[in-house]
C-alpha cells in the first residue's frame, strides 16, 4: 500500500460528503513518506499502485478514480464517475466531474470544468474559464416545405421522385392530405 485514509484529518464538500485526508505509506515520484496528501471519500478513489495522487487541498469523491501516474492538486476537484488516468494533471480550481475521462498527457486547470461524457486526452489542455462539453450534434439542415413532403414520401414509398411527387401535387392542387409536417 502506498497511502493511508487518515479519518482524523476530515473535511466536508459541499455537497455535505466526509472526505479524508491522505498519507503516504512510502516514498514515490515526488511524494515522500509521511507526505500528506489531499482528500479522497474512500479507497476507491485512488489507485495503490503506479504514482497518482492527490496533492494539497484537492479532492476526489463519488466514483471518480484517479489512477496510473496522474496527479490532482491545488484546489481541484474530480468527482461524480470521472477518470483521471495515464500523466494527466488536473489543477488550479479545475472541476472535472460527470462521466468526464482525462488521460494520456492532458492538463485541466485554472477555473476550467470538465464534464458529462468528454473525453480530454493526448497532449491537450483546456483551462482559464473554459467549461468543457461533449460537441453539440450536428444541427439538422432546415427543410423547404417540398423537401419535407418528400422526406415523407420517401419513407412511405422509396420509389417516388420528384417529377412524380409535383404532377401528383398539380393534380390535387393542394398537398395531400396524408402528408403531415
Amino acid at each position: 500500500m502506498k497511502y493511508r485514509i487518515r479519518t482524523d484529518l476530515s473535511t466536508t464538500a459541499p455537497s455535505g460528503i466526509t472526505l479524508y485526508r491522505i498519507e503516504a505509506l512510502k516514498s514515490f515520484s515526488n511524494v515522500t513518506k509521511g507526505d500528506l496528501g489531499g482528500y479522497i471519500e474512500s479507497r476507491n478513489n485512488l489507485s495503490q499502485n503506479e504514482n497518482a495522487w492527490v496533492y494539497e487541498n484537492a479532492w476526489v469523491s463519488g466514483n471518480a478514480r484517479v489512477s496510473g501516474n496522474a496527479w490532482v492538486y491545488e484546489n481541484a476537484w474530480v468527482y461524480g464517475n470521472a477518470r483521471v488516468f495515464g500523466n494527466a494533471r488536473v489543477f488550479g480550481n479545475a472541476q472535472v466531474y460527470g462521466d468526464a475521462w482525462v488521460y494520456g498527457n492532458a492538463w485541466v486547470y485554472g477555473n476550467a470544468w470538465v464534464y458529462e461524457n468528454t473525453p480530454i486526452f493526448g497532449n491537450a489542455q483546456v483551462y482559464d474559464n473554459a467549461p468543457h462539453t461533449p460537441p453539440s450534434p450536428p444541427i439538422p439542415p432546415i427543410l423547404t416545405k417540398e423537401q419535407r413532403i418528400i422526406a415523407k414520401i420517401k419513407q412511405l414509398d422509396d420509389k417516388f421522385t420528384l417529377t412524380q411527387l409535383k404532377k401528383r401535387t398539380k393534380k390535387l392542387q393542394t398537398t395531400p392530405e396524408w402528408v403531415t409536417l
